[in-house]
C-alpha cells in the first residue's frame, strides 16, 4: 500500500509540515508495511516558499517588516540563483499573524508584504514569485504599493492614511516606481480564481473571514470600487473582473496596474515543480485536507486540484478537515473533532488528527 499524504496548512493551528509528520507517524505504527511518502503542499498562500524550497532548494532570509497592522517583526523570503526569490504575502501580511480580536479588513494593510518586496528589488532580484494565499488584507494592493512609494491624493491632498482613507482616493502617483522597477518581472501564485468586484468576488468570498461583519460588506466593496476607478483614472485599465484579480484581497489587481506579470495558480507552479501528476497515479491512496472545506474549496484551493487530479488518475482520496461545508462525491472524508467548539479543534488539532487516522486505519 502505498500512501501520499499531500496536505495544505490548517490555517492558524496546523501547517503541512505538521500534519505530515503527524500522520506519518500514525500510519507508520499501524501499518509498518506501507509505504509512506509527504509532500506538505500549497495553493499559494502558507507553506508556500517550504513547498517551493522542497525541490528547488534556494536559501531563507529574513528581513525587517511590519504585519498587516503595522507592528514591527521579521519575516522570510527564498532566495534563489540567478536572482529570483520567492516571497508569500501570508509571511507578513497573513490573517495568523493577527489575533481574532484584532482582525478588521478595514485596517489591515498589505504595507508589510511591499517592504519585503521592495527589500528584494534594491537588492537586485528581478523575477519575484508572489504567494498570494492566506493575507487579513481586502486593500486591493495599495498598501504594497504605498511601501513602494506611490502617492495617493483626493484632490491636491495627499492621504497618507492608506487603506483607512482608500474610499477617497481619485488618483494615484507612482513616483519612480516605473523607473526603478521597470524590469522587475513578477508571478502572482493565486489560491483562488475570484474576479475583484462582485458576489463572488475578494470582499463578498473572504472578508468575513478576515473580521468583517456582514452589515459592513457593502462598504468594503464601495472601497474597492473606489480604487478602481482611481486606478483606471492613472493608469491603463485593467479588468477587474478576470478571474484571480480578487486574489489575496485584490493584491493581483493593484500591482498588475505597475507590473508585466503574471498570474498562475499557485497548486500548478508547485504540481510541476514536483511531477504532483506522477506521484498522484502511483499512489494506491492520497490523503490531503485544509482547515475548513467549503465552496471556496472549489475555486482553485488545494483540496479541489487534488479531488481533481486524483478523479483524472483514479486514485482514492482521503479528505482530513477541521469543519466540513461542503461535499466531494466520491472521496472519503474525516472531520477533526466535529462535537467540539472551533477554538478547541484549534488548539488540539495535531491531537485530534493522530487520533481520527487512528481509528480510521485501525486494523
Amino acid at each position: 500500500m502505498k500512501v501520499l499524504l499531500l496536505p495544505d496548512s490548517f490555517k492558524g493551528s496546523l501547517s503541512a509540515y505538521e500534519f505530515c509528520r503527524s500522520a506519518r507517524e500514525v500510519i507508520e505504527k499501524l501499518h509498518p508495511d506501507w509505504q509512506v511518502e509527504a509532500l506538505p503542499f500549497s495553493d499559494g498562500g502558507e507553506g508556500f516558499m517550504e513547498a517551493w524550497h522542497a525541490t528547488q532548494h534556494g536559501q531563507f532570509s529574513e528581513l525587517p517588516t511590519v504585519d498587516a497592522l503595522g507592528r514591527p517583526m521579521v519575516a522570510r523570503v527564498l532566495l534563489l540563483p540567478g536572482m529570483e526569490a520567492v516571497m508569500e504575502m501570508a509571511e507578513a501580511s497573513g490573517l495568523t499573524r493577527l489575533e481574532s480580536w484584532e482582525r478588521s479588513p478595514f485596517l489591515a494593510s498589505s504595507y508589510g508584504s511591499g517592504l519585503l518586496f521592495k527589500h528584494l528589488v534594491e537588492a537586485g532580484y528581478r523575477r519575484i514569485t508572489l504567494g498570494l494565499g492566506g493575507t487579513a488584507c481586502n486593500d486591493g494592493g495599495a498598501g504594497f504599493l504605498k511601501a513602494l512609494g506611490m502617492k495617493f491624493y483626493f484632490g491636491n491632498q495627499e492621504l497618507t492614511e492608506i487603506p483607512q482613507f482608500l474610499s477617497l482616493v481619485d488618483r494615484v502617483e507612482p513616483g519612480n516606481l516605473l523607473s526603478s522597477h521597470a524590469d522587475v518581472q513578477v508571478i502572482m501564485a493565486s489560491d483562488v480564481q475570484l474576479p475583484l468586484l462582485g458576489a463572488q468576488g475578494a470582499t463578498h468570498t473572504f472578508a468575513l473571514q478576515k473580521g468583517a461583519l456582514p452589515e459592513e460588506l457593502e462598504l468594503l466593496e464601495g472601497r474597492m470600487e473606489a480604487w478602481r476607478r482611481a486606478l483606471h483614472r492613472s493608469r491603463v485599465p485593467v479588468d477587474a473582473q478576470l478571474p484571480g484579480m480578487g486574489a489575496a484581497g485584490g493584491m493581483a489587481f493593484g500591482l498588475s496596474h505597475f507590473y508585466p506579470m503574471r498570474l498562475q495558480s499557485g497548486f500548478e507552479l508547485l504540481a510541476e515543480h514536483h511531477q504532483l501528476s506522477d506521484r498522484v497515479r502511483s499512489a494506491d491512496l492520497v490523503i490531503s485536507g485544509e482547515g475548513c472545506l467549503d465552496a471556496s474549496s472549489f475555486m482553485g484551493k488545494l483540496t479541489g486540484r487534488v479531488f481533481k487530479l486524483c478523479q483524472e488518475q483514479s486514485t482514492k482520496l482521503l479528505l482530513v478537515c477541521g469543519q466540513i461545508q461542503a461535499e466531494m462525491p466520491g472521496a472519503s472524508t474525516l472531520c477533526l473533532g466535529k462535537h467540539l467548539s472551533l477554538e478547541e479543534r484549534m488548539s488540539k488539532a495535531s491531537e485530534l488528527l493522530k487520533q481520527s487516522l487512528r481509528d480510521y486505519f485501525q486494523p
